[in-house]
């Protein structure tokens, strides 16, 4: 079985949600004690997906994996979402907790092997049939972080509106075990995929955000 570390180019719709994030929940007018809110919610989507691995530095193919359209359900492993949020008077504090751990044993299919041999269009992609594909399985693990802090520059009994500066963090984990009929092979013959094999990679981004954040009350004068 081949085995290697390579880095993915990551695209998976719907799997990690960019989260609700409340924000700061306050008493009106503010408080001089720190107010402390914790909301757990839930999402329920639908997986539909691809995993794409770069080339391997030493030859051979990358993997393009399809995943989906499934629910969530048949991949969930375990799941922790909740947004959290202080305030004291002006200042407020907010983060948003997205933690996703699934497993497709079958759901998922090799699509294609990318290669570095090139051709009039670039880098040529070799389509893999279905039938080729006896098992794929994929495991995901997904961790979303936002962090953020507000000033209140408004505050009233029709409302409280915060200017907001923070982060957010995304990491993701990938593993891909495959089963197939036969090896893939290039135009000249060369293999490209085993018929076994397994590839994982993480990626872990991060920006910075800034925005506004705020709620009004339906029926209060300014």
């Amino acid at each position: 079985m081949k085995a290697w570390q390579t880095r993915p180019w990551l695209m998976v719709t719907a799997a990690l949600a960019l989260g609700s994030g409340a924000g700061p929940v306050h008493a009106q007018g503010g408080s001089d004690s720190w107010q402390w809110t914790l909301a757990p919610y839930l999402w329920l989507p639908t997986i539909d997906g691809h995993v794409k691995y770069d080339v391997p530095p030493e030859g051979g193919g990358g993997p393009d994996v399809s995943i989906g359209p499934t629910d969530w359900l048949d991949l969930l492993n375990f799941a922790a979402l909740f947004s959290a949020s202080a305030s004291k008077g002006q200042f407020g504090l907010f983060t948003d907790v997205v933690y996703l751990n699934m497993g497709a044993d079958n759901d998922g299919r090799v699509v294609s092997v990318e290669t570095e041999i090139s051709g009039p269009g670039g880098l040529i992609n070799i389509p893999v049939g279905a039938d080729l594909n006896l098992a794929t399985e994929v495991e995901f693990d997904g961790l979303q972080l936002m962090l953020g802090a507000g000033f209140a520059l408004v505050d009233s009994e029709a409302g409280r509106h915060y200017v907001l500066a923070g982060f957010r963090f995304l990491g993701i984990d990938v593993k891909t075990v495959w089963h197939l009929t036969g090896e893939v092979t290039g135009p000249g013959g060369e293999t490209l995929l085993d018929e076994q094999g397994s590839v994982d990679n993480s990626v872990d981004p991060w920006d910075g955000i800034v925005g506004l954040n705020g709620h009004f009350n339906p029926g209060e004068d300014g």
